[in-house]
Order: structure tokens, then sequence, then C-alpha cells
């Protein structure tokens, strides 16, 4: 993953990812999503951003979020994996020091795994076992894939594919039997979806 050790601000939680991630350290560590009077302290600290365009000033003083809130639903339970390894080996709590970004990285990981079980079993019910292998491993050697799961961890992509295998999966289910803990699942994975990155509505 994208850590350099010596490096403020080189690791996955920059740029876009860096927006995407405020929710959770604004609202379990510094206990503010509005007035962000916590991130200052941070932008000096790890330089996450060269350009603070993640969040947009409002006039009466607060700030909105740019980005949507999908991705850090996704992000928490690695998010809280990180403030309790942070804890027990002493770094700073704050949202950003190193546990935290290594964290997501392996949430990435996680998730990476379980989109390409999950796309397996959805071929496998229309696909012999070697076209599948066949296809998973072009997924996984011949398209930008790598990048988002290796390196840009942090990015929707690789999450938003863990989550189109999951519709896939979940959708073969109810074409064979239709049931309303089927249909409530489809809505929540697109919902999730749509707020983790709005132009997949």
């Amino acid at each position: 993953a994208y850590i350099n050790w010596n490096e403020p601000g080189a690791n996955v939680l920059t740029s876009d990812a860096f927006g995407y991630y405020l929710y959770l350290p604004g609202k379990y560590i510094h206990h503010d999503l509005t007035k962000l009077t916590w991130l200052p302290e941070i932008l000096d600290k790890y330089r996450p951003t060269g350009n603070l365009y993640q969040v947009i000033p409002l006039e009466n003083g607060n700030f909105a979020m740019k980005y949507l809130m999908g991705l850090s639903i996704i992000y928490t339970p690695f998010f809280f994996l990180g403030h309790c390894i942070a804890g027990a080996l002493e770094y700073p709590q704050d949202g950003f020091s190193t546990p935290y970004p290594l964290s997501i990285c392996f949430g990435a990981w996680v998730y990476a795994v379980l989109g390409f079980f999950l796309l397996r079993k959805v071929m496998l019910h229309f696909f012999s076992d070697a076209i599948t292998a066949v296809v998973l491993l072009l997924i996984a050697m011949a398209t930008n894939y790598p990048q988002y799961v290796v390196v840009d961890s942090a990015m929707t992509h690789g999450f938003l594919f863990m989550m189109y295998a999951l519709l896939l999966w979940i959708t073969v289910g109810w074409v064979k039997k239709p049931n309303l803990i089927s249909a409530f699942l489809l809505g929540g994975v697109i919902g999730l979806s749509c707020i983790t990155r709005p132009t997949e509505a």
C-alpha cells in the first residue's frame, strides 16, 4: 500500500480518500463534523492534502463535507481496528497516525478477497470453473483493479467492486427464490453504493 513511513501525508488517506474518511475521526474522535476546529492541526501534522477541497466553507462558519459518507460506513470496522491498535501501541489516537491508514489498507484487502469470492460464486452459476478462473485472473492482472487495492486502497473502486459482486450474488438468489429479505438487502447494497459514489446510481 502507498505508505512512506518518513513522509507525512504519504499514505492512502490523502486527496479524495481524505474526504471520504473525514467523517470517522470527526464523529468518533474529535466529536466535531461542522466547525472542524481539529482539522488545522491534522493538516499541519500529516499534510494529507495540498488543497483543502474536501470540505466546503459555509456562510455560517461551518463546513460541509464534499463527499457523501458511504465509504466511511464501509471503513468503520477497520477505523476502529486502527484506533484500538493506535491505543495499544501508544500512537496518537487522532485518526491519522500510522495504524489508521494501515487498517484501512487491510480493510481494502479484506473487501477485495470478499469481492472475488462472491464474484466466483456468481460466475459458477453460469460458467465452468475454468472460465471463471480465467476471468478472475484477467480482472486481477489485466485491469486497473490492483492499483485500487494495493496502491490507492482507500479510494472507492475496490470497495464498490465488492458491493457489485455482492449485488450480483443477492440478485441470483432473489431470482431463484424471491423474498422480502433479499429485496431489502438489494435495496441496502444499492443505497450504500449510491452514497459511496453518487454516480453509481
